[in-house]
């Protein structure tokens, strides 16, 4: 009903490979079974875009757009 227009999709991610999270001037990366590094931002959606290689996901007919990339949310 509306198609992708209206939310029509849910997408549940398990087992991040990779946490970040930032909180004022400071941010921090959480790889798995690595040491969280921390470190200074002032930029957190420029730190995401470093986080995520160049790539070119294949769309098929029929499943939702989104096949990879950032899940999570911003508070």
């Amino acid at each position: 009903m509306g198609g992708e227009k209206i939310g029509r999709y849910s997408f549940i991610a398990t087992s991040p490979s990779i946490v970040y999270t930032a909180m004022g001037n400071a941010a921090c990366i959480q790889e798995s079974s690595k040491k969280m590094r921390e470190f200074p931002t002032t930029d957190p959606l420029g730190d995401l875009a470093k986080l995520l290689p160049p790539r070119r996901y294949h769309r098929e007919a029929g499943l939702p757009a989104f096949t990879g990339g950032l899940v999570g949310y911003a508070a």
